[in-house]
């Protein structure tokens, strides 16, 4: 354990980053008091989802001091998350993926390059799109079919055994099939993305 992020960058040469946004990843760490200041860092892999242009910048600046960036967003539901089960849309250079293979299996055993740093958030923020639009989609027919008289959990069943079909359907719908609208996730967290 480190007391601060400071003394964590003085400790590790290597660091992973699940932050909230590219301010939060900037000020821990490039801030007066972040990983970069420690001095030991060597490597830096950040799991947020941030803003393709800053974290592209970021990423040049540490080259300059020696540093590997590995932007390395990920793609799938909190619950994915936390089972081990979401895609990592990584963006970076070959040769600091190969140094840190490892580590990045250890955190998603399904990984994409996507290109340099940039790419991954760009990446993320366009499945997120597809993302949102499935459910979006997905809500809209069931309102839709109801209104034609097809009970949801019908409808349900009709989507999952058509072309329509989409992993939104299957981690969602049912949850709307029952009412069940108690939060997964933040809208803020949803917004940002």
């Amino acid at each position: 354990l480190a007391a601060s992020v400071h003394e964590l960058g003085a400790r590790c040469q290597r660091a992973v980053l699940a932050v909230f946004d590219t301010a939060s990843v900037l000020d821990v760490v490039e801030g007066a008091r972040g990983l970069l200041a420690g001095g030991t860092v060597r490597a830096l892999i950040d799991c947020s989802t941030g803003d393709p242009a800053a974290v592209q910048a970021l990423a040049g600046r540490l080259l300059a001091r020696g540093v590997d960036f590995i932007e390395a967003p990920l793609s799938g539901s909190s619950q994915q998350i936390a089972g081990g089960e979401a895609t990592m849309l990584i963006g970076a250079q070959y040769d600091a993926l190969a140094r840190h293979g490892a580590l990045l299996q250890a955190l998603s055993p399904t990984r994409l390059h996507v290109g340099g740093a940039g790419l991954g958030a760009r990446a993320k923020l366009a499945t997120n799109l597809v993302l949102g639009l499935n459910r979006a989609a997905l809500a809209e027919g069931m309102v839709f079919a109801e209104g034609l008289g097809i009970p949801p959990a019908t409808f349900l069943a009709l989507v999952l055994a058509t072309p329509a079909r989409s992993d939104a359907a299957l981690l969602k719908g049912e949850r709307m099939v029952r009412g069940d609208f108690a939060p997964q996730s933040r809208i803020r967290q949803h917004l940002k993305d």
